[in-house]
């Protein structure tokens, strides 16, 4: 079995997983099974363990800087950093769409995606609490599969269309070059 199994930080419609489907296309690899993992934590350990053959990860954004998991994961374990990529990232704000506007008191996403709209977040909506989750992606899950309407997220466009949730406004980061540098890891077998 020569599939190449790769991991990367889900669920479906996180940054981590279009910047595997670049990182394929620029290593020219066939013969993949992309696999979404639930925390950043989990794809190093996962990759760590060998459950998979390789990993994308976010390393550092230049807004709001490294990705704690991932810095200390490359501390801990010990990694082949084959290739990385530059993602520039645009961050739209979402809510259910059958949900309201005004209703929105609590935001989730990624920490590091709070920080990077952290002015455009103040502005509009100082009351409301923002909430950390393990990814963009899981925010907009998270609204989607939960029904909630007083809850909004911050993450891609593409994410917000495959959860069916309403775009509010898009490229809302605090400045318009945004960019993630995402790693394209291996073991290193002895």
């Amino acid at each position: 079995n020569d599939t190449m199994r790769i991991g990367y930080l889900g669920p479906d419609g996180t940054y981590a997983q279009q910047a595997t489907e670049e990182l394929v296309k620029k290593l020219k690899l066939s013969d993949v099974e992309k696999l979404p993992l639930k925390s950043i934590d989990d794809v190093l350990e996962s990759l760590n363990r060998g459950e998979i053959d390789s990993a994308v990860v976010p390393l550092k954004n230049n807004l709001a800087g490294d990705y704690t998991e991932t810095v200390l994961g490359l501390q801990r374990y010990n990694f082949d950093r084959a290739d990385s990529i530059d993602l520039q990232i645009k961050l739209a704000f979402g809510i259910h769409s059958d949900a309201n506007e005004t209703a929105v008191g609590e935001i989730q996403s990624k920490d590091t995606a709070l920080r990077e709209c952290s002015v455009y977040l103040r502005k509009h909506y100082p009351d409301a609490q923002l909430v950390e989750v393990e990814s963009t992606a899981k925010a907009m899950q998270n609204i989607a599969q939960q029904n909630l309407r007083h809850v909004a997220a911050v993450g891609s466009e593409i994410g917000m269309k495959l959860y069916g949730l309403k775009i509010l406004h898009d490229n809302i980061g605090d400045q318009q070059d945004n960019y993630t540098t995402f790693l394209y890891l291996r073991r290193i077998l002895n």
